[in-house]
């Protein structure tokens, strides 16, 4: 069995980005923490899938877009790690170093 561990920051990240996709839209807020949930499930069965992304801060990580959002996470044994999910037009190297 997979697991996904979801960082503080990265619950975080989630809850920020489906209360601004609320004020618009909340059947939309709902089907992107759908999607995104999904997405966490299918690259803990697949970890490799994402693009190597070094950082200071934790060293080689991995990275995969969803949509806007670009998802950065570590492979474990059983599942992956999530460490944040950011918008793909922020500067990485300030959220993640």
């Amino acid at each position: 069995m997979t697991k996904v561990i979801r960082s503080p920051k990265a619950v975080t990240d989630m809850q920020g980005i489906a209360e601004h996709i609320a004020a618009d839209n909340p059947t939309a807020a709902y089907a992107w923490l759908e999607s995104i949930e999904s997405l966490f499930r299918t690259l803990a069965t697949q970890p490799m899938m994402g693009e190597r992304y070094q950082t200071r801060r934790w060293g080689l990580l991995r990275r995969f877009c969803h949509g806007n959002y670009v998802v950065y996470y570590r492979p474990i044994n059983d599942g992956v790690d999530v460490l944040r999910v950011i918008h793909g037009a922020r500067d990485p190297r300030k959220q993640l170093d």
